[in-house]
């Protein structure tokens, strides 16, 4: 069972949450929280949203249980997408989940194999599952030249941040598969 909370009114209602498919999400489910999620087009969500993308994020997020209001999954450019935030809800509710390593900065021979340019912030992130022997490696990277550039004329130049950030979300979207795209991923050079 999941739960939408109708922001508005603040009542709660039960839905059954479809094993992982959008397409098995219940029509009644998905009606219901697009409609929620229309009303708060031009406030939490893009004022363009239109009603099948309003459609399409309201059956992701009951098919995997994300919260779009706590921006676990997201509108970028019209797309959906998961975020950090998704992808540990996602782990933090496996039975599987076995735990996620500090994030700890690539070794020079790490660097010099992903031909990281001097500057670039390089970090990695382990998942452990419990069903796994080995765990998932996620890589982050941030500062490649064209995304340096961005970020200073930005006022924002917090490179490590931006890559333990990518290379947790790859990990984590490694150890727990999910088939939509990652905001983490789409800046990078």
């Amino acid at each position: 069972m999941s739960q939408i909370i109708d922001h508005e009114t603040g009542e709660i209602r039960s839905l059954t949450v479809a094993g992982r498919s959008a397409l098995q999400v219940s029509p009644d489910a998905a009606a219901a929280q697009t409609t929620l999620l229309m009303k708060h087009a031009g406030g939490l969500f893009p004022r363009d949203m239109s009603q099948a993308q309003a459609a399409i994020l309201a059956r992701l997020s009951l098919a995997y249980g994300l919260d779009p209001f706590a921006e676990e999954i997201i509108l970028y450019q019209g797309k959906p997408y998961t975020t950090i935030k998704g992808l540990n809800r996602v782990a933090a509710n496996d039975e599987r989940f076995d735990g996620m390593e500090d994030p700890v900065p690539a070794t020079p021979e790490q660097r010099e194999a992903f031909l990281c340019m001097p500057g670039e912030a390089f970090w990695l992130v382990r998942v452990w599952r419990k069903d796994r022997r080995l765990p998932a490696v996620g890589y982050g990277r941030a500062g490649g030249k064209t995304e340096r550039n961005d970020l200073v004329k930005s006022g924002r130049l917090d490179l490590a941040d931006m890559a333990i950030k990518r290379a947790k979300h790859r990990a984590l979207r490694e150890a727990f598969a999910m088939p939509l795209p990652s905001i983490e991923d789409q800046n990078e050079d």
